[in-house]
């Protein structure tokens, strides 16, 4: 669960949010207990203690997405070799192409 507080509010103004919209956030946020000062005193069950220094950049393709490599070993797995660049424009095969999901 994230947390709504008045940062959030004033994202939502500065990115053209229209002000009833805006309101509609805040006013929801307090009366469903999510806003932020009334998170202070929330008790979790579980709670999940990650180390975000041991991520490390990733690998994985289209049809083998659960077969993840660290970037760093793909020259030891064979994965790896020089880049040329293509003289008529297009994508290298083998190009590696940056995508992120967020939600």
């Amino acid at each position: 669960m994230f947390a709504i507080d008045q940062q959030t509010i004033d994202y939502l103004k500065l990115t053209g949010r229209d002000d009833k919209q805006v309101k509609l956030v805040e006013v929801y946020a307090k009366t469903a207990g999510l806003w932020a000062d009334m998170l202070k005193t929330a008790e979790y069950p579980c709670v999940l203690k990650f180390d975000l220094a041991a991520v490390v950049r990733n690998m994985a393709g289209p049809s083998n997405p659960h077969a993840r490599f660290a970037t760093a070993d793909l020259a030891a797995k064979g994965l790896a070799r020089p880049y040329e660049t293509p003289s008529d424009g297009r994508m290298p095969d083998g190009a590696v192409i940056i995508a992120a999901i967020t939600s």
